[in-house]
């Protein structure tokens, strides 16, 4: 492996190089490791998984769930970013909001069992 792609690798593996400083997507990292397709399918799930943390209140920052929750998400790591939002919600009330955004996160992410479970929890609440 030549040394520029060798450093682009490492790069990509250290916090907080898949977002910016704003919380978006660091586009040139991530496009020199997935295919377009996949980008973007990562931006509608990170979009999916910020609308059901969104719905949270403010004082949920303090919650070390919400916290791993942000981590997980920084290292584009979704499906996990997206226990921790559940792992809230096992403690805290939601709202229907909150876990229709997860279905659809889940949806996106092939996650199918839990795609269902979600909407159940939706319809229940």
């Amino acid at each position: 492996m030549d040394q520029s792609k060798s450093s682009d690798i490492t790069r990509a593996r250290r916090p907080g190089t898949l977002y910016g400083a704003t919380g978006q997507f660091n586009d040139k990292v991530i496009q020199q490791m997935a295919s377009p397709e996949l980008i973007e399918l990562w931006k509608k799930i990170d979009a999916d998984l910020r609308r059901a943390r969104g719905t949270l209140p403010p004082e949920a920052d303090a919650d070390d769930a919400v916290r791993e929750y942000q981590e997980f998400l920084e290292h584009n790591e979704m499906e996990l970013a997206c226990d921790m939002l559940e792992a809230y919600a096992e403690e805290h009330p939601v709202s229907r909001d909150f876990w229709l955004a997860l279905r659809d996160a889940s949806v996106k992410m092939e996650l199918h069992d839990r795609a269902a479970r979600y909407e159940g929890l939706a319809a229940a609440g």
